[in-house]
């Protein structure tokens, strides 16, 4: 479980640590959900349901959800089908489906400015049936009718480790993710979402 998805959580740390350091202007949530993977994935079981319908009834105005997934083997492996044929080695995908392409590109441009040369920021827009554009925390979100994208590698498409006991720490790739997460951090504190 270390690309799927300790790296998201270590990201997602990183990021409070930058946020902490100098807050934004606006609410920023950090949260790791619980129950994403079967035999949870697409009930109300899923933390992220849970916390997008509260988000929903309460009135918040949310305007961008960012699910990151996957973030850290970024090594060569298998040639991605389908949506992600463009995730390849040292690449980050920004995920969702052709409605949310105005903040794809935002991320996309934002995300691709701080991690360049290093890691090539693509889009990948497809229709929500195609496989693995709602694999994770962020389909809830579009559920409710709130923006929300997937940032990731594409691991489940590329490499051999996935849900396998070979998805271990050192397939990571600290340096890449840390840049994510200031990546991230630098996204958050400017709010771009228009």
């Amino acid at each position: 479980g270390a690309d799927d998805n300790a790296s998201g959580v270590a990201v997602l740390l990183e990021v409070a640590r930058h946020l902490r350091q100098a807050a934004p202007a606006q609410t920023v949530e950090l949260v790791a959900y619980v129950n994403e993977e079967p035999p949870a994935f697409r009930t109300a079981a899923m933390g992220s349901v849970q916390h997008a319908r509260r988000l929903k009834a309460e009135g918040v105005d949310v305007r961008a959800m960012v699910s990151v997934d996957m973030v850290g083997d970024y090594a060569p492996g298998r040639r991605p089908q389908g949506a992600f044929r463009a995730l390849g080695p040292h690449t980050l995908g920004v995920v969702a489906e052709p409605s949310q392409r105005a903040l794809v590109a935002i991320l996309v441009r934002s995300l691709g400015g701080t991690l360049a040369p290093l890691t090539r920021v693509v889009p990948v827009l497809a229709a929500r049936t195609a496989p693995g554009i709602d694999w994770s925390d962020h389909h809830p979100f579009w559920d409710v009718g709130y923006p929300a994208v997937m940032v990731t590698s594409g691991g489940w498409e590329r490499s051999e480790a996935y849900h396998s006991p070979k998805d271990t720490p050192d397939r990571l790739d600290g340096l890449r993710m840390a840049r994510l997460a200031e990546a991230l951090s630098r996204w958050a504190k400017g709010s771009e979402t228009k």
